[in-house]
């Protein structure tokens, strides 16, 4: 009976190890951290849009500065992404620009990240809309 139950124990912690590992990340490229900068935004998630901030941008988000932010990306919750294509800002590659289009069936809206990379990954210095 105790071998049955530390198969058991065994089974289950490696089950959830590997439900652990399947967890849905973000990868570290400008299109994925854009795509969650806009997914928080939109769904108004400080605490993940201070993970992808640089420490200037990271000082204000908690201000009134990224409320106005927050109460223009609620647009974006019925919105799907139409189109997003990267540009390089400078030329080494280190910063980016993602331009996002995002369209529904009665809007559309074009917003800018800027994205720069610290120490191997991707954090963004300014959102624009247009």
């Amino acid at each position: 009976m105790k071998v049955k139950t530390i198969i058991l124990f065994v089974g289950m912690f490696l089950i959830n190890i590997i439900l652990l590992g399947c967890k849905q990340s973000v990868p570290n490229t400008p299109e994925g951290v854009a795509s969650a900068i806009v997914e928080s935004l939109a769904s108004e998630n400080r605490e993940l849009l201070k993970k992808y901030a640089t420490n200037e941008v990271l000082r204000v988000v908690d201000t009134n500065t990224f409320n106005s932010i927050f109460r223009q990306a609620k647009e974006f919750e019925n919105m799907i992404i139409e189109y997003l294509y990267v540009t390089d800002q400078s030329y080494d590659g280190t910063v980016k620009n993602v331009n996002i289009k995002m369209s529904n069936v009665n809007s559309s809206c074009k917003i800018s990240i800027t994205l720069v990379d610290q120490n191997g990954k991707w954090h963004f210095s300014k959102i624009q809309y247009r």
